[in-house]
């Protein structure tokens, strides 16, 4: 399936860009000969699962189209991965038959992998051996994908994609976004990420669109990079967006070439999304998914108004979102309820150590709680594990987040933080706050909450804290949280 794309844009576009970062460029002529190389270096692997440790720049995504196309298992780890990280992952990806791919053994002092596999001996004199015009790649349908998440739990899970739902989210987004290989693609966010890696690496693999990738994310190195490349799809998430709106450029560059700028992982604030959109003279465009579904809907900007908070726009192509009750039967418009997806993308289970769980099923619970409204858009209320119970009624902690954050201006970040009272069999809705240098009266945010959601839902605790611990793609760790304020409440004697 990889194989017949490639083969696609050699010939349609064989000069065009396949891959570029700061230090080479590739053509997809030049990509599929150095797969074709690589696929014979690396006959020896005896393992069929890989780690590999993928940073943004061509050499690495090429050994992993390589890897993937030969029909490896290959595991996305961080570049910068500790020892720490390591161990609340080695038993999950069952590291005793693992090979690792890295050019920076520094890194890997205390991982001890049975084998090491150095990127830069893979990559020496490539092109020298003899190569066989028609290389015939083993298992080429086998190959997959491990992405290694942990959404807002910290806890860490092995998502497991294969090749066939990996090239189905290119498809879809190729669709919904019309790509071809006139567009060039730049992405910053790190590959390992489910985001980047479907929505922008297997885009530019279906649609042949070049796909340039920077290491770090400096804003003027992004908005030079974007002028000088023409780049028309660029891949944001919301912390990267807020870095674009605050820097101060001597000399205004044209971003005229951007059709769509996508967010993924949430979407920014109202105030930030305008301000982007009025300094760089184009809408951001929200982007909905997880790791085990891939995209799933996209929101299309509006220069007149800014998205509700929760908005998650309308299905990509070829995907289906159903608002269903506790029994699976689908809820009227205006109704809440769980978000199930239909998608020829879904993810095929987790890996835990040995044992691979089969979570498939023709409709995927995503975990959050929603509604359809009566334009056909779908919103996100909050999280169905992180609800708690106030008055008999359930309450969605990132509802009531989003609402305080937009009106309130000296408020950084919050976390609602539901502590069960064994008592009266309900749960004290605790408010943990970063806010800036500015002091804010607590009785100015209980009046907010009054207003906002009623009296009965107003604080019993609010806690000022210098910041939230986040998880590794920048949403808040709610267990590290909740956590944070047991024990603030167990220090105090609250």
């Amino acid at each position: 399936m990889m194989e017949e794309l490639l083969k696609k844009h050699c010939n349609l576009s064989p000069n065009n860009i396949a891959l570029k970062d700061s230090e080479q460029t590739i053509t997809w002529v030049e990509l599929y000969e150095n797969i074709k190389h690589l696929s014979q270096k690396i006959d020896y692997i005896p393992n069929e699962r890989v780690a590999i440790s993928l940073s943004n720049d061509v050499r690495t995504i090429t050994l992993l189209i390589t890897l993937l196309i030969n029909g490896f298992d290959v595991a996305l780890l961080d570049p910068e991965i500790s020892e720490t990280d390591w161990e609340n992952i080695k038993g999950k990806i069952n590291s005793d038959n693992v090979c690792f791919v890295s050019k920076n053994h520094q890194i890997l002092k205390s991982v001890n992998f049975n084998q090491l596999i150095d990127l830069d001996m893979l990559f020496k004199d490539l092109k020298k051996q003899k190569l066989d015009n028609e290389y015939n790649y083993q298992n080429k349908m086998k190959g997959a994908l491990l992405f290694i998440t942990s959404g807002t739990t910290g806890s860490p899970k092995i998502v497991k994609k294969t090749i066939k739902s990996l090239i189905n989210e290119g498809a879809s987004h190729t669709e919904s976004f019309n790509l071809s290989y006139k567009d060039s693609l730049l992405v910053s966010i790190p590959l390992y990420h489910a985001f980047a890696c479907g929505a922008a690496l297997f885009s530019s693999i279906y649609s042949g669109a070049a796909l340039i990738v920077s290491k770090v994310f400096f804003p003027r190195l992004i908005t030079d990079i974007i002028h000088k490349e023409k780049i028309t799809i660029l891949f944001l998430i919301p912390s990267l967006v807020k870095l674009l709106v605050n820097i101060k450029m001597e000399k205004r560059i044209s971003l005229s070439s951007l059709k769509f700028v996508i967010v993924g992982t949430g979407y920014p604030s109202n105030q930030i999304a305008k301000e982007f959109s009025e300094v760089f003279k184009i809408g951001l465009t929200g982007h909905y998914g997880s790791s085990e579904t891939g995209g799933v809907s996209f929101c299309l900007p509006k220069f007149d108004s800014y998205p509700t908070k929760g908005l998650i726009g309308k299905p990509l192509a070829s995907r289906e979102i159903k608002i269903v009750d506790d029994r699976g039967n689908n809820l009227e418009n205006e109704k809440i309820g769980k978000i199930a997806v239909k998608t020829d993308s879904l993810f095929a289970g987790y890996i835990n150590g040995n044992e691979f769980l089969d979570n498939r099923r023709s409709l995927w619970l995503t975990g959050d709680i929603g509604y359809r409204d009566n334009t056909g858009n779908f919103f996100i209320v909050g999280r169905e594990s992180n609800a708690f119970h106030r008055n008999g009624k359930k309450i969605y902690p990132e509802a009531i987040e989003n609402g305080l954050l937009n009106s309130l201006n000296n408020i950084v970040e919050l976390a609602i933080v539901g502590v069960t009272n064994k008592d009266i069999q309900d749960d004290f809705i605790i408010l943990a706050i970063v806010t800036d240098s500015s002091k804010i009266e607590e009785s100015l945010i209980r009046s907010l909450f009054m207003k906002k959601i009623g009296k009965n839902y107003i604080p019993d605790k609010i806690i000022h804290l210098k910041s939230l611990p986040k998880t590794k793609n920048g949403k808040i760790n709610r267990k590290k949280t909740s956590e944070i304020v047991f024990n603030y409440l167990t220090k105090n004697k609250i």
